[in-house]
């Protein structure tokens, strides 16, 4: 599945029938730390694929899993042999999604948050992975993260640098465990185009920890101050309950 020409042959698939479903970003060598999330490419993703190692370019594809039915075949047996290690996962995994990533050689990607967490693997290439504690995050950023999952919801702040975690190398057959909501950024290696697949879930836990993020997005923007996750299990399980509550009224209301 990793070889070139599948790869290329899944990028003009997805091309033509899910456009949508394929992100193509420029990118930078010479970003810094808060290097934000660069423009968006509109292009044939087949042709910026093969012109990585000459154009700064960073490809996700997104949800693999629902363009090829080996691609679900091989994010159904990742879940599984996961669940087998991670006791967390045993009971099942929700919201799971596999998203390919391919991106030019000595190319830096955005410091961004993603609204899952997940299990990040390199196929080829090397890239070293800066990642910081999702506790340094502000509590309405995480809520607007959990609420619009829109990865540039975490902003850098120079004091993100002090929290830092000592930065994680990963070459071909190596996987990062990147923790719920915490943000990072990575540095492609210089050799070689690089081809990675992140593999986010959520689990019963997490998913608790995102519904308290929604209640309290929706207090705070009624003009409330509500008690951030964490501060209280007790308060943390009424508030997941209560969103569920809510959910039900949104749609008897027709509201979203």
């Amino acid at each position: 599945l990793f070889a070139h020409d599948r790869i290329a042959a899944l990028l003009r698939s997805a091309f033509r029938s899910q456009p949508d479903a394929v992100e193509i970003r420029e990118a930078s060598r010479e970003a810094g730390p808060g290097y934000g999330r660069a423009a968006r490419v509109s292009a044939d993703p087949a042709r910026v694929f093969d012109r990585l190692d000459r154009e700064p370019r960073w490809i996700n594809v997104q949800h693999v899993e629902r363009l090829d039915s080996d691609w679900q075949a091989l994010h159904r047996a990742i879940i599984a042999d996961l669940g087998v290690h991670a006791a967390e996962m045993r009971p099942g995994v929700r919201d799971s999604g596999s998203f390919l990533l391919l991106s030019s050689p000595g190319i830096q990607v955005h410091f961004h948050a993603d609204p899952d967490q997940s299990f990040l693997s390199q196929i080829r290439g090397s890239k070293r992975v800066f990642l910081f504690p999702a506790s340094a995050v502000s509590q309405p950023e995480l809520e607007a993260l959990a609420r619009t999952e829109d990865h540039a919801s975490v902003t850098w702040r120079e004091a993100f640098a002090a929290v830092a975690f000592p930065p994680v190398e990963l070459r071909p057959g190596q996987t990062a465990f990147l923790p719920l909501y915490a943000p990072h950024r990575v540095e492609n290696g210089p050799d070689e185009p690089s081809v990675s697949l992140s593999v986010g879930f959520h689990t019963t836990r997490s998913r608790q920890r995102k519904l308290v993020h929604l209640v309290n997005d929706r207090a705070r923007h009624a003009g409330l101050t509500p008690r951030g996750f964490g501060e209280s299990r007790l308060v943390d399980a009424a508030k997941a309950r209560l969103h569920l509550g809510l959910r039900a009224c949104d749609r008897l209301t027709g509201h979203r």
